[in-house]
């Protein structure tokens, strides 16, 4: 996110300013603000389901670690796999 964008952001969120009030600050048109606004928006809510989708993986990594660990029936070609899949 730029520099910007978070300026942008924090009127508008922290300081609870309007759109009218962010975009005399700022010198631009009130609508500039509002686009500004609606993509730091979108890109903070794809950030957020990207870190938790690594959440998940990386829980799905430690319990197949843990299975491994645990379990006798995998034989090494399968284990070899998994190793490799997860860069274990």
């Amino acid at each position: 996110m730029t520099e910007k964008q978070r300026e942008v952001l924090n009127f508008y969120l922290d300081m609870d300013l309007s759109l009218q009030e962010i975009s005399e600050k700022l010198g631009v048109s009130r609508q500039a603000v509002h686009d500004l606004i609606k993509r730091s928006l979108e890109q903070l809510s794809e950030l957020e389901n990207k870190l938790l989708f690594d959440k998940r993986l990386s829980r799905i990594k430690e319990a197949i670690m843990d299975l491994l660990e645990k379990s006798n029936f995998w034989d090494q070609e399968r284990l070899k796999e998994l190793e490799e899949l997860f860069s274990v």
